[in-house]
């Protein structure tokens, strides 16, 4: 009959297991705590509990060699073999426990039935090409200045054939010139009286920056430096046409009754030193200026035309120093046209030129 340990306690199952059969406990002999401390016996002396403390100590050594032999024989696992050469079960890998590749999740919740989209055709609206309604410009013209509108004047030819000469010896029309070293004058018109008149003097055809166009009564002054220029009987189409820069000492022009006019037209620049004088001598003879010219000259006097204005300016032109008026004849019994200040005296530095 198994009997309780000396020590009046009971072992542990799992140890009393490892017992002998015959040391073993029944179980239907387990019993409550309390039963099981009135089935104690009483306290044994203090020598008899030491001897059965090592006695329960032996059987605890006992117990717990032969739970490992019973490990080691279940494993297989030779007690005699060394560490290094000790075969180590190796534990299957249970499929359960393996990592697996993350589900695809889907983003729909479950239970929703996906429902199939239906692609709906797009209709292409044709776009309508508005075409562009192109606005035709107009180009606008530069505006060049209109050609002068010169006044119409009777005479314009020259007195060739001497109706208005004063003389018997035969015409008295005349183009002539002088430089500052000549000693005579230089005729590019001379009419016959002046053989008489003038007997030193030469016809030439043309000279150094001068020279003359009968069929358009025209006189070409190029960069041309006088001393003297001198004009009677030439018409009132008589022009003077420039070009670069000339400079002419003194101009004097007479229309005896006939027609002494001037027209100065071209690009080109006149500085007349001594003043410009105009006597019409009781013709209808005028100082026309052209749009083109630029003319310094220390003073200009048209005297004794019978024209209402003998002096005409281009519109396209500005004269500084001056403006056109007259002056009165020293006995007041007839008025001079000229170029006067605003105190109405003759201006003696006058500059008439294009508008800038």
């Amino acid at each position: 009959m198994p009997i309780l340990p000396d020590d009046g306690y009971r072992l542990p199952r799992r140890m009393e297991d490892s017992l002998p059969p015959e040391d073993r406990l029944p179980r239907e002999d387990a019993c409550s705590m309390d039963e099981f401390n009135e089935r104690l016996p009483a306290q044994p002396p203090e020598e008899t509990r030491k001897s059965g403390s090592r006695k329960l100590l032996r059987r605890l050594v006992t117990a717990a060699i032969a739970v490992a032999a019973l490990s080691l024989a279940a494993n297989q696992i030779d007690p005699l073999a060394s560490r290094a050469e000790a075969k180590i079960p190796v534990m299957h890998e249970d499929p359960i426990l393996q990592p697996t590749e993350p589900a695809e999740v889907s983003a729909e919740p479950p239970g929703t039935t996906q429902v199939p989209t239906t692609e709906v055709p797009t209709t292409e609206i044709p776009t309508t090409e508005v075409p562009t309604t192109e606005v035709p410009t107009t180009e606008v013209p530069t505006t060049e200045p209109e050609e002068d509108e010169f006044p119409e004047l009777d005479n314009l030819e020259p007195d060739w054939d001497g109706d208005y000469s004063w003389s018997t010896e035969g015409p008295e029309l005349y183009l002539r010139f002088a430089r500052k070293e000549d000693e005579n004058y230089s005729y590019l018109v001379r009419g016959a009286a002046w053989d008489t008149y003038d007997p030193g003097g030469r016809l030439v055809s043309s000279a150094d920056g001068i020279s003359y166009d009968r069929a358009s009564n025209t006189l070409y002054l190029n960069d041309c430096s006088l001393a003297v220029l001198d004009v009677n009987l030439m018409g009132n189409g008589f022009t003077i046409e420039l070009s670069g820069d000339n400079e002419i000492s003194s101009v004097s022009i007479w229309g005896a009754g006939y027609g002494g006019s001037l027209k100065l037209t071209g690009e080109g620049t006149l500085r007349v030193e001594n003043g410009l004088g105009l006597n019409a001598e009781g013709s209808g003879s005028c100082l026309m200026i052209g749009r083109g010219v630029t003319l310094r000259t220390y003073g200009i006097v048209v005297q004794d035309s019978t024209l209402d204005e003998p002096i005409w300016l281009s519109k396209y032109l500005t004269v500084r120093g001056g403006q056109v008026g007259e002056l009165s004849s020293d006995d007041g019994s007839s008025a001079v046209a000229a170029i006067v200040t605003e105190d109405g005296e003759l201006a003696t530095d006058i500059t008439i030129e294009p508008i800038s």
